[in-house]
């Protein structure tokens, strides 16, 4: 009968008392009520039963909900949403010049499989930081999933409970 939600409210103020946070407040109250390891044990409860249903409907995970968040086989750790730049052969395709300029660059979605392949790509999303090269998107698009078919076609899926799980996936990539 519980509901979890975030509470914007920052604090609590008692009258004839100092001013106090309202989060530490509310664990006072669980944890007087239910217990001192009732949200640890509530965590593992709800990571469990989502990953029960992760597995019995082979769902893909976002990897912001991974425990571990997918990764290249050389890294020990996920570091970086960053792959490294791409050159390409198109010499129409413009720099916008300025402070906050640049060249197009691309937020690339993908499955990573718990047998370590990728499919399923995706553009999340597409800066071309000039109109002039929106029309580039769909063969830039092709461009950045071959380099990335190419250069990193293996990946170490992301991790539930220390279970892999399909995960999608995103890297930005810089043309």
């Amino acid at each position: 009968g519980l509901v979890f939600d975030f509470d914007l409210i920052g604090c609590v103020v008692f009258k004839g008392q100092t001013q106090g946070c309202y989060g530490y407040y509310m664990d006072k109250v669980i944890i007087d009520k239910y217990g001192i390891y009732f949200k640890e044990n509530l965590h593992k409860q709800a990571d469990s039963l989502f990953l029960s249903r992760i597995q019995s409907e082979n769902k893909l995970v976002e990897y912001w909900d991974c425990d571990e968040r997918p990764r290249l086989p050389n890294e020990s750790k996920r570091t970086s949403d960053y792959i490294p730049s791409i050159i390409v052969d198109i010499p129409d395709v413009i720099e916008r010049k300025g402070n906050y300029g640049g060249w197009p660059f691309f937020d690339l979605g993908f499955t990573v499989e718990k047998d370590s392949t990728i499919s399923g790509f995706y553009s999340r999303s597409f800066v071309a930081q000039l109109e002039e090269n929106e029309k580039y998107k769909n063969e830039l698009f092709e461009i950045a999933v071959k380099h990335i078919k190419t250069k990193y076609p293996v990946w170490v899926p992301g991790k539930v409970n220390g279970v892999h799980v399909r995960t999608k996936n995103n890297v930005r990539i810089f043309i």
